[in-house]
């Protein structure tokens, strides 16, 4: 069955020009939170729910905790922070890109420590390894 090509039915279903069929649109982006910190966790949130094509699915509060809810939530990207107990976030950011499709992982530090970037960036520009962004002050 084919339709008129650009014809929006719902928020969520439009009408493909190249083909006619209908196509289911997900505008959100999927996000999970991992930080250790409470407050820093919940001031991503409050900043990232107004925009109204970002949804927070998850937050993690260890590096482990960040594992497991990348494989329960199926985020777009995750904010990682680098430093975190239990399992640091680059250990956890290496961890998650062996899963088949990972995220987009964005690592977060206040920390101005070169060795921390340095491991980061290594994981950003491995071959096969997923997209990693590095974000510092």
């Amino acid at each position: 069955m084919t339709f008129q090509p650009g014809v929006i039915l719902t928020d969520d279903w439009v009408i493909s020009a190249a083909t006619g069929t209908i196509v289911v649109m997900d505008a959100k982006i999927r996000v999970l939170l991992a930080d250790d910190q409470t407050l820093v966790r919940t001031g991503f949130r409050v900043i990232l729910e107004t925009e109204g094509d970002i949804e927070v699915v998850a937050e993690a509060d260890t590096g482990l905790e960040a594992i497991r809810q990348a494989q329960l939530a199926r985020p777009d990207v995750i904010l990682m922070d680098i430093r975190m107990p239990e399992l640091d976030g680059l250990a956890a950011t290496e961890q998650i890109l062996r899963h088949p499709d990972p995220p987009t992982i964005v690592v977060l530090t206040t920390f101005d420590q070169n060795e921390y970037v340095y491991r980061a960036l290594q994981r950003a520009y491995r071959p096969g390894g997923g997209k990693v962004h590095v974000l510092g002050h």
